[in-house]
């Protein structure tokens, strides 16, 4: 806890006064004063609290003083102990203190028994308590003059249980109570705050006593034999059995300008109870508001002594009262004596004179007196009202009468008309009025008043000084005024007042009205109507009634509506006006008194019914509404009548005709630009320009598709360039991976140009206008480019829609067939010679040639065989020909391959047609509504076809059209999903296991793009196409918002779906179709938005309910918002997609250079493992085992078989070749020499595997590759070490692993089936060293010896690897010592000849000199044999023992590991491991920092053959090239 401030200083102590803090001091300081018998002043320490643990006793007549600051001491009992007991005329002065929690039998602070003067003065008294007298101070026995006096004090809770609840005073002295307040304090028995028996005077002056309490007598003060005077003091809140206030049993009480208020005795005496002795209320004391529930004398009880009021009394009270004088005997003289005339005329001197009568004049005293004067002569010459003996129970002295003016001067106290009347103008309101009021405006006040009587009806007045009824206002006309109005009150509308001083207003005939303050009534407006008597205004006719001028009732309908029915009584329209007067249908004109038939049509717009209250806007079709729907002629309705148009002309201009005008009058013609008729094409010549078209389409494709199968073409000088393009072009798309991306767009925009038509998504034209354009622009309905949609039946639209794109698809497969089959014939009967490969010519499938090896799982045997279908779809390598063997193909087997070929080219067909062909077939049942009955009856519609307005929904021709459509169900929507379902079934079982079939590779376009898991994803997303863009049309119109909720829950849970599964192989596809799907659910959703707006907006025309639900004031900013929401999730959606993607590519795992995804991992059929590891266990398993984990690490999901995990029985090896696609031979000591490894080699070669070498580094495990040569079996060399196979090293550094593994992993990729076509696949692992982009930043100064042999070349190697300003080399028999020019790092090139010969010499001195200078020594140790390389133990044989064991505390030389460099692809790992060792690091490429004055370079690539000849940037210099014998300087 924190320390609490310091105390302040202690004041400096007058002469006599002592200081005390605890009770102990204060204690003995008290203690020594007794003894020395002497006075003590005691200062108690500002703000301490001192439990006192038992009385502070005084016997001694000395006088104690004790006091504190302004910052109280207290001093507690602590309830168990009072304060102070006083003895043997000891006094005690109590001063700035408080005494809280006293506690004693008597006296609670102060017990006195004969003791001096007690004084608390300037302090509180709070919660003490006495067992029997005197809470506060008892006094018993007083010393003769001793007083106790209470200053300045606040007094708080004390109580005494028996009498005195603050002082008891029992044969003492004075008892002075001034400026103090006494709170809450009470006595069990008498005086709640003092009693004093036969004492000398109780005092109280300027004192508060309030709701202090006694149980018997007196709530404040009981006096016995004790005189009391209250001075300028109050009681309130008192409480007693008797005198709640105040008991006197006897002595003399005096009460002067002091007041009881509010005290309560629940026998006598609310007020004061006087039992005997003498009581004065004098000088305007008052008791009032005092009660006695239980008893008399609410204010007094006199029950016997003598109580009497000397005036004067309280400001406006009054008291019946006399002089009090001496009354005396009459003059005795002689009449006209010198002595009668002097009685006579000093009579009243005598009469206020008290003293015997030692003037001759003065008459004795009668024995009866008006008052008694010989008790306090004081009161002689005073009028006084001697109380009787009886009880007072109103306040006392007698409150003046309301209506009495009250005085403060006794001459007008002595009765109760007090100082007379009220005054006029003036109020006496309330009892005891001293002050008079002004007179309340509205009213008058004549003499005496004491509530003022209100002017008469009809006049007013503001003013407060009337005195009588006439001098009150009349009111004007138009006014009233109503009794006791201070103003005259406007006629209220719908009355009047037509002369002067009117108490009220008369109401306004019926079909008259009047405003505010009218003299008059004026009649109605037109438009208005006033019914009743009395109508302030006249009232607008109900919505949406009018009226003529000064009607009394309502008939018509106002403009901008219309009468539903013009039969009906004017009573029945008014009492109903909203049924029968309806809105004006929006678009449509209601000029004044419409009805429905004559409502106005206005131009652009048509109605099918004249009893119909709809309008619908007609379409633009490209050109101008306006011009077809001409509306209705001014000042006319409709010119036909009943629930359809009579004539469908009607509301059209002179050449249309049908719904919304869009037909033509005329035969043969259709609606050209939106706003004009034409005559069509002969059907015949439409006819022969399609033919045409589609035969130079399929002419030019097949052109097109034959020149790009002419390899040779690729060389020509013209022909060749864009043949060349278009291959990398289409290698480039599908390696970025596109064709996923084009589908899902091509799908978003597939569903997303079908809101309008499919859904009747109503948007502004402004958003919609272009879409559909674009929609029209790519609809692939042939008939419409050669013969307009009006000029040929639907139906026949419908075939030429539904068959075109199939008729395209069966001439395609047909061509593949027929090109199989011709084929087959031209090649003797289907014998397909040697040596024959084709290669296809459609989206990279290639051409199936059945040809395979022995080991092959198509059939193949050493005899000629025939393929069958299932043959031919199962088998993964029917695009190849080996050249040992010859099959025969059934015909089926070559229809079947003749459609594999076109497969893929009909798949991305029926892809981009069967959204578009599906949703022209569902729109068969796609109807315009319009509505024909009267809004007040049952809705009834008729419906025309969307794409053929001349055809009735529900007809016998829709009927027609519908069941031809069913039939293209079967066939497009049905037969797309059946086909893909079934295709990907096919493919099911080799998909999941990896294994690639011509079925496979022929379905590639619909499961290429998916994880295995959701192969089958493509037709799930063919059914939502499907659902979206067409199967929802099966909802009827009047339901079309149901296909919007039924469309938005499907692409809410696709969203949901796509982002749970990722089916997608590429995270960015996964992104791209979440995102496209979020945007398509937002379209959906604004749609439903838009279609809430526009039906709120219709049924509530002239309301602003669609406002007031959606927050927006018009449709434009309810597509607005969409957009900028639109606009805002697509690219936060892009923007996640590219994180995702940044944070695969960044996943260490073998990827191509091609595509940076990870290759895909393909087994031919019947195969188990992509990998099988054929090593020896003394050498190798370690090796292998590495090899294993870390491709499984690298390649996630290749299958490799490694003996000590998959070997289950030994004699078996030969089974396990045969179901590995790859083998791998590690090749380490001994390898040749184990049997199970010759029977691995021998299986391998037998069965014509493919094979990857992978030869032990290390020389004391492997050897060299000569030595493993050797090795082997003389017989099987060639096959293994001459046939090209792939060869790597495998060494200890994690970086040239990475080197192998990718070695590994390109060659059996080039030997599965998904890159069997390939000659090479170049990798790369992300954070590999060799993409490391480094560079120096900080400058780095290489020192390399001309002694020391080939470490030039190798800095030459350094520099093309890395261009750097930063990178200095000096080549210089000495270190140079120019600050400039000072090395940092020397190089220590390691090979064969490093150490031998006097250059070794030399190259020894320079390295120990490197090594006393501190030098860092680089070492780069060379593994090339043909660099002169050689195995490192051989460097402690040739390097001087000096600079092994290490000198003059240096370590020795080979304590440093140096970076070894190895031939082939390592060579580039091991100078990015030399760069890092000098001080590079990783930076970004290009980065210059020009500030800093450090630029930084990126590494240029891969070591090429070009790599020799490159030059910085920056630098001009010539690279380094030191012969043998040159050792002049040179720097880098």
């Amino acid at each position: 806890m924190p320390r609490p401030p310091p105390l302040p200083p202690r004041p400096p102590l007058l002469p006599g006064t002592v200081f005390a803090a605890a009770e102990a001091e204060l204690r003995n300081h008290i203690d020594e004063a007794i003894a020395e018998k002497r006075s003590v002043s005691v200062l108690l320490e500002p703000g301490a609290h001192i439990k006192l643990s038992r009385l502070l006793e005084c016997d001694s007549n000395i006088k104690v003083i004790i006091f504190s600051s302004d910052e109280r001491a207290t001093l507690d009992g602590q309830g168990k102990s009072g304060l102070f007991r006083l003895r043997g005329g000891c006094s005690l002065t109590l001063r700035r203190l408080a005494l809280v929690n006293g506690r004693a039998y008597n006296g609670g602070v102060v017990w006195a028994e004969g003791a001096g003067d007690v004084e608390i003065v300037d302090s509180t008294i709070t919660d003490c308590e006495a067992t029997q007298f005197g809470g506060g101070v008892y006094v018993a026995s007083a010393e003769v003059n001793s007083a106790v006096s209470i200053v300045d004090t606040t007094i708080t809770g004390v109580y005494a249980r028996v009498d005195g609840g603050v002082v008891f005073a029992n044969f003492g002295r004075d008892i002075f109570m001034t400026r103090s307040t006494v709170l809450s304090c009470s006595a069990g028995g008498i005086g709640g705050v003092v009693a004093a028996y036969n004492s000398g005077a109780v005092s109280l002056t300027r004192s508060n006593v309030t709701d202090c309490s006694a149980g018997w007598r007196g709530g404040a003060i009981f006096t016995k034999g004790s005189d009391l005077l209250a001075t300028d003091s109050s009681f309130s809140g008192c409480r007693a059995d008797l005198g709640g206030a105040v008991y006197v049993q006897s002595g003399t009480a005096r009460l002067a300008r002091s007041n009881i208020f509010n005290c309560i005795a629940n026998v006598s005496g609310g007020g004061l109870f006087s039992e005997d002795g003498q009581t004065i209320l004098s000088d305007g004391t008052l008791i009032s508001g005092c009660t006695a529930p239980d008893g008399e004398g609410r204010s007094l009880f006199l029950l016997a002594g003598e109580v009497a009021y000397a005036l004067p009394a309280s400001p406006g009270r009054w008291l019946p009262n006399a002089r009090c004088e001496v009354y005396r005997g009459a003059c005795a003289h002689p009449p006209g004596s010198p002595q009668q005339a002097a009685c006579l005329k000093h009579r009243d001197d005598c009469a206020t004179s008290h003293e015997p009568p030692y003037e001759w004049y003065c008459q004795n005293a009668t024995f009866v007196q008006p008052c008694n004067w010989k008790s306090d002569p004081h009161l002689l010459g005073q009028s006084l009202y001697q109380l009787p003996l009886l009880p007072v129970e109103q306040d006392f002295p007698f409150a003046c009468s309301a209506g009495i003016l009250g005085s403060a001067d006794p001459e007008y106290q002595s009765s109760s008309t007090c100082a007379g009347p009220c005054p006029p103008r003036r109020r006496c309101p309330t009892e005891a009025t001293s002050q008079t009021l002004p007179c309340t405006a509205g009213h008058y006040c004549p003499a005496g008043t004491s509530v003022p009587l209100p002017c008469p009806a009809g006049s007013y007045s503001n003013r407060i000084d009337l005195a009588a009824a006439s001098e009150c206002r009349e009111a004007e006309p138009g006014h009233f005024a109503t009794t006791g109005s201070t103003a005259a009150t406007p006629c209220s509308p719908g009355t009047f007042a037509g002369t002067k001083g009117q108490s009220e207003c008369e109401r306004c005939a019926p079909g008259t009205s009047s405003d505010e303050g009218s003299d008059s009534c004026d009649e109605c407006e037109p438009g208005t109507y006033a019914k009743n008597h009395g109508q302030g205004e006249c009232i607008p006719c109900p919505h949406p009634l009018s009226t003529e001028h000064g009607s009394v009732t309502c008939s018509i309908c106002k403009e901008g509506y219309y009468l539903r029915d013009s039969n009906y009584s004017e009573s029945g329209i008014f009492l109903a006006p909203s049924e029968h007067c309806k809105p004006c249908p929006p678009h449509a004109e209601c000029p004044h008194n419409t009805t429905l038939e004559t409502l106005r049509v206005p131009h652009g717009y048509w109605r099918a019914s004249s009893l119909s209250a709809v309008l619908s806007e007609c379409r633009n079709f490209g050109g101008d509404g306006e011009t077809r729907c001409t509306g209705s002629k001014s000042g006319e309705g409709s010119s036909a009548s009943g629930r359809r148009i009579q004539e469908d002309t009607a509301y059209c201009g002179p050449d249309f005709k049908g719904p919304e005008c869009q037909l033509c009058v005329a035969d043969k013609q259709y609606l050209a630009d939106g706003d004009a008729c034409e005559a069509c094409v002969d059907i015949r010549t439409a006819a022969g320009r399609i033919a045409a078209l589609g035969l130079g389409i399929c002419v030019a494709c097949g052109f097109v598709a034959w020149a790009y199968s002419m390899q040779g073409w690729r060389q020509k000088p013209y022909i060749g360039p864009p043949l060349r393009l278009a291959d990398r072009t289409v290698h480039n798309f599908f390696e970025a991976g596109l064709v996923p991306k084009m589908k899902i767009l091509l799908g978003f925009y597939q569903i997303c140009f079908v809101l309008k038509p499919t859904y009747s998504a109503r948007l502004p034209d402004k958003y919609t206008s272009w879409t559909d354009e674009l929609a029209e622009a790519v609809s692939i309905d042939w008939s419409g480019f050669f013969l307009p949609a009006q000029c040929l039946p639907y139906w026949s639209r419908l075939v030429a829609v539904a068959v075109s794109p199939t008729s395209l698809i069966a001439l395609l497969l047909l061509f593949g067939v027929g090109r199989r089959l011709y084929r087959g014939r031209a090649r003797d009967g289907g014998v397909l010679p040697v040596g024959d490969t084709h290669r296809a010519f459609t989206l990279g499938v290639g051409e199936a040639s059945i040809v395979r090896n022995e080991a092959s799982v198509c059939g193949e045997s050493s005899v000629l065989s025939v393929l069958s279908v299932s043959d031919v779809l199962h088998c993964p390598e029917v695009d190849k020909i080996v050249l040992s063997q010859t099959l025969v193909l059934s015909w089926n087997a070559k229809v079947a391959l003749g459609l594999l070929d076109l497969t893929p080219a009909c798949l991305v067909l029926v892809f981009c047609f069967v959204p578009s062909v599906s949703a022209s077939i569902f729109k068969s049942w796609s109807c315009q509504a319009y509505t024909v009955s009267p809004p007040s009856e049952a809705l009834e519609q008729i419906e025309y076809m969307r794409q053929d307005a001349s055809v009735e929904c529900g007809s016998d021709e829709h009927r027609s059209i519908t069941n031809l459509a069913i039939f293209f169900i079967v066939v497009w929507p049905l037969g797309s999903l059946v086909l893909y379902s079934s295709l990907l079934a096919g493919c099911a079982k080799p998909l999941r296991a990896t294994t690639q079939t011509a079925l496979t590779r022929a379905t590639g376009f619909l499961h290429r793009e998916y994880t295995l898991t959701f192969y089958w994803w493509e037709a799930l997303e063919l059914a939502r196409k499907l659902v979206l863009t067409g199967a929802v049309l099966l909802i009827p119109e009047e339901r079309a918002f149901v296909r919007l909720v039924v469309a938005t829950l499907i692409c809410s849970c696709y969203v949901a779906l796509v982002g749970a599964t990722q089916p997608f192989k590429r995270v960015e596809d996964d992104a791209l179709a979440v995102a496209s799907s979020l945007v398509l659910l937002l379209f959906f959703l604004g749609a439903n938005w838009t279609t809430i707006y526009l039906g709120i907006e219709e049924r509530y025309p002239n309301a602003e309910a669609a406002a007031a639900l959606f927050g927006f004031n018009n449709l434009n900013a309810v597509v607005d918002s969409m957009i900028v929401l639109v606009a805002i999730v697509f690219p936060i959606a892009i923007a996640g997609s590219i994180f995702a993607v940044r944070n695969v590519a960044k996943v260490p795992t073998i990827r191509l250079v091609s595509s940076n995804q990870e290759p895909e991992l393909t087994l031919a059929l019947g195969l188990t493992w992509h990998l099988f590891n054929s090593h020896i266990w003394s050498t190798g398993q370690d090796a292998a085992a590495v090899i294993k984990n870390e491709l499984q690490h690298l390649l996630p999901g290749i299958k490799i078989f490694l003996d000590v995990d998959d070997l289950d029985n030994i004699g078996a090896l030969e089974e396990y070749i045969s179901r590995s696609q790859t083998i791998l031979f590690f090749l380490s000591k001994g390898y040749f020499g184990s049997h199970n490894c010759l029977r691995e080699v021998r299986a391998s070669l037998d069965q014509k595997k493919p094979l990857v070498l992978v030869q032990e580094g290390n020389l004391e495990k492997g050897g060299t590759l000569a030595a493993l040569r050797a090795e082997c079996p003389g017989h099987l060399r060639e096959a293994i070490f001459d046939k090209g196979w792939s060869l790597t090293t495998w060494h200890r550094i994690e970086a040239f692993q990475l080197v192998s593994l990718k070695v590994i992993t390109e060659a059996l990729l080039l030997c599965s089936p998904a890159y069997e076509d390939e000659t090479a696949l170049p990798l790369y692992v992300p954070g590999e060293a060799q993409r490391e982009h480094l560079g120096f930043l900080q400058p780095v100064v290489l020192w390399v010896s001309p002694s020391n042999s080939g470490a030039v070349y190798l800095v030459n190697e350094l520099k093309s690897k890395f261009a750097a300003d930063t990178l200095t080399v000096v080549v210089e028999d000495e270190a140079p010592t120019q600050e400039s020019r000072k090395p940092t790092h020397m190089l220590l090139y390691l090979n064969a000849n490093t150490w031998s010969g006097e250059r070794g010499v030399r190259l020894a001195e320079q390295v120990k000199q490197a090594r006393a200078d501190k030098l860092t020594i680089v070492m780069a140790h060379e593994n090339d044999p043909t660099r002169n390389g050689c195995a490192f133990d051989c460097m402690f044989q040739t390097t001087p023992q000096e600079l092994i064991a290490g000198l003059d505390g240096h370590p020795g030389l080979y304590k440093a590991l140096a970076t070894s460099f190895f031939p082939g692809a390592f060579r580039e790992v091991s100078l990015v491991l030399l760069a890092k060792k000098l001080g590079a690091t990783p930076v970004s490429e290009n980065v210059n920092d020009a500030r800093s004055g450090v630029i930084r370079y990126a590494i240029r690539g891969r070591v090429s053959n070009r790599a020799s000849t490159r030059r910085s940037r920056f630098s001009t210099s010539e690279q380094v090239d030191v012969g043998p014998e040159e050792s002049a300087r040179q720097v880098v």
